[in-house]
């Protein structure tokens, strides 16, 4: 029988400021999701700034964090804070949604 890793699964919230909009952050930062093995989602909130929730084993969890302090490089990152958040969904490396301010609302 092979062996079986286990690595705490945390979720974190990060909610990133400056030239995020419109400049392909969300798809880039689904496809960084992808290439790590993290789930989540990204969504561009009203306010100009871009929310991004994601959830996998602490050590890629943290790798994707540091990328979102950087961004694609059509983008200019100015700030972004990090909120511990429940473990919830469970999405691991099955999905990372790009959603919009509609389903921040609720429409």
């Amino acid at each position: 029988m092979g062996t079986v890793h286990t690595q705490a699964v945390v979720r974190r919230r990060a909610v990133v400021s400056g030239e995020v909009q419109g400049v392909g952050f969300r798809a880039n930062a689904r496809a960084e999701a992808r290439r790590l093995g993290v789930g989540g989602f990204a969504r561009n909130l009203p306010n100009g700034t871009v929310q991004v929730e994601v959830e996998g084993p602490d050590a890629l969890v943290e790798t994707m964090l540091n990328w979102l302090q950087r961004g694609p490089r059509w983008a200019s990152v100015d700030t972004g804070t990090v909120t511990v958040v429940a473990w919830v969904f469970g999405w691991g490396a099955l999905l990372f949604a790009l959603l919009g301010a509609r389903n921040l609302l609720g429409s």
